[in-house]
């Protein structure tokens, strides 16, 4: 398959689905078919009053007191939060103490030196047999 069909098939296939949850979201904001048989169906109860303007005065006051409490907790929420990031920070900027440096044991000094000597002479030997190997 060419890249131009690849292209193609792509773009297709994402106005196929931009297509598809366009009827989606459309049909989500259709009311039931009940609920329009209910809409049309003349209603015998009588339409509730709209309330009384201290009514709406007590609501208004009630809202802002509970959206108040909201914001200050909010707030508290904030703070600490700043408090704990200013407490992170300043223990990363602390230098830290240096690192112990690791006791270093002699004995094994020498066990390295000879392995090290053992592994020279091995490679050693190794270049001798490929020279002596070269000259047949």
């Amino acid at each position: 398959m060419s890249q131009r069909t690849s292209v193609i098939v792509a773009l297709s296939a994402a106005f196929v689905l931009v297509l598809i949850v366009g009827v989606v979201s459309r049909m989500s904001m259709l009311p039931d078919a009940s609920d329009v048989a209910t809409a049309t169906a003349p209603s015998p109860v009588a339409e509730p009053q709209q309330p009384s303007e201290p009514d709406w005065a007590g609501r208004l006051e009630a809202r802002e007191s509970e959206y108040r409490a909201r914001i200050d907790e909010a707030n508290r929420r904030l703070r600490r939060q700043q408090a704990a990031l200013d407490e992170a920070r300043r223990q990363l900027e602390q230098p830290s103490p240096a690192p112990r440096e690791m006791e270093h044991d002699e004995s094994n000094d020498d066990d390295d030196d000879d392995d090290r000597d053992d592994d020279d002479a091995q490679q050693h030997r190794f270049a001798h047999a490929d020279d002596r190997h070269d000259d047949d």
